[in-house]
């Protein structure tokens, strides 16, 4: 996918689409919203070195690359501890809520692109 539509359009559409995965758990859709979800995450995780790469040529290329990873490394770490404090308070909610963020981040993204486009084209 990357190959062909580019890293950074292949990442926001599987964003989008993860998105949709955790409204599905959070509507009910529990396994298929899963299923998705993980599926998804695992075809999306080679791509932010891709983006991040391209979108810095040269000598800034790999500081960017060690930037992206070390949020990443951070989110991994962070992420599951927060979640074991908020998920029993309320589990769908808090689908929900990631869903709604994902989904919003994943556009403004999108349209973040596409004003670098036109303004580059």
């Amino acid at each position: 996918m990357a190959e062909r539509w580019g890293a950074k359009r292949a990442l926001v559409a599987i964003s989008l689409i993860s998105a949709i995965g955790y409204a599905a758990i959070s509507g009910g859709a529990v396994w298929i919203g899963i299923v998705a979800v993980v599926l998804l995450r695992g075809l999306a995780a080679p791509l932010p070195a891709l983006v991040a790469a391209v979108a810095n040529p040269g000598a800034a290329r790999v500081p960017a690359i060690a930037a992206m990873a070390t949020w990443r490394d951070l989110g991994a770490g962070i992420g599951p501890l927060i979640a074991g404090l908020v998920l029993p308070l309320a589990p769908m909610a808090l689908y929900a809520g990631a869903a709604l963020l994902l989904a919003v981040m994943t556009l403004a993204l999108a349209m973040l692109q596409a004003a670098a486009w036109r303004r580059s084209g």
